[in-house]
């Protein structure tokens, strides 16, 4: 699934069985709101447009994804797992409200987030 913001190509894919709601925010800016499942993205920059916004909404964090490949996977009966594969994303918890930068170069940097209490816990779990 293409989403064109301003500034970003985003390829995403979803596992089967993936509930998700895409939405276009105000200036050109896109959030996908995921229910459930499992959610591979790919955001490219474009140096014709200028810099915009994607982010993934999920039940633990909304996370803001600023040209990286992420992976996302929230199965409601464990914490949220996230891994930017590479790049950084901006994670914000529903539950504390407070945003923490996680950069990766190469899976390093793979986490749960608690969705009660908002807490990040690196693992090396896949």
């Amino acid at each position: 699934m293409p989403l064109p913001g301003r500034g970003l190509e985003t390829v995403t894919l979803l596992k089967a069985g993936t509930e998700a709601i895409v939405h276009k925010l105000p200036a050109g800016d896109w959030q996908l709101e995921m229910k459930r499942g499992s959610i591979l993205a790919n955001t490219g920059k474009n140096a014709d447009k200028p810099a915009g916004r994607f982010s993934v909404k999920t039940r633990a964090a909304v996370m803001g994804v600023r040209g990286t490949t992420f992976f996302v996977r929230d199965d409601q009966a464990s914490p949220l797992f996230f891994c930017p594969c590479e790049g950084k994303i901006e994670v914000t918890s529903t539950a504390s409200k407070k945003s923490q930068w996680v950069a990766s170069k190469h899976h390093e940097s793979r986490a749960y987030v608690d969705p009660t209490t908002g807490n990040l816990t690196p693992t090396t779990d896949a």
